[in-house]
């Protein structure tokens, strides 16, 4: 009990991140909604655990939230014209996608070097590749690529061991059903979305 009750805010977090993965699976424009709030708490979470980058890259999910939460609304209201049972996704090709690999790892070495540098990060490289890789896939999300799922993946794989190892189990709890719910949302994706051609 006195678990619990120490670490309150940090399974709170846990829960509305389970909610907003689930309605992002289902394509609820509510997700960016959760999102928020789910980031406002693992801010503070993060921070405590001297896991800067992580902290930092939920005030992008904050900021990115209003973003998604805009375009889709907006996307949805552009439709409303068609019989939509189900939505749209895209493929990331061609020279997009190379533009965004090399900003991925212009992003890696730049958020290393400020950990190194600025903070006492208790893992710099393993934040690093999970904030700049984590930062692409939202913004992917946002714009509706299905690739974005199989970056979760990997940013969530890399996280459960990195909480893990610092003692926040409740969040390496979450990110271990993250890896299997981003596997299930590729999934989902896939067979109820339709693929917009460009």
């Amino acid at each position: 009990m006195d678990y619990l009750q120490q670490h309150w805010l940090e399974w709170f977090g846990v829960i509305t991140g389970l909610l907003y993965l689930y309605l992002e699976i289902k394509q609820y424009p509510i997700m960016w909604i959760v999102g928020i709030i789910t980031s406002a708490v693992y801010i503070v979470v993060y921070l405590q655990a001297s896991f800067y980058a992580y902290g930092l890259l939920n005030v992008y999910y904050v900021a990115i939230s209003v973003y998604g939460l805009w375009l889709w609304v907006r996307g949805d209201n552009r439709n409303k014209t068609e019989t939509t049972s189900s939505q749209h996704y895209r493929h990331i090709k061609g020279r997009l996608a190379v533009f965004v690999a090399a900003i991925t790892i212009i992003l890696c070495v730049l958020i290393y070097w400020a950990l190194v540098s600025f903070t006492d990060s208790v893992m710099p490289s393993a934040e690093a590749i999970a904030t700049a890789l984590s930062i692409v896939a939202t913004w992917m999300l946002a714009k509706r690529f299905i690739e974005h799922w199989f970056i979760w993946i990997v940013v969530n794989i890399v996280s459960v061991t990195m909480f893990a190892m610092q003692g926040l189990y409740p969040t390496a709890l979450l990110f271990f059903c993250y890896v299997f719910l981003s596997s299930i949302g590729y999934l989902q994706w896939r067979k109820f979305s339709k693929y917009e051609v460009l």
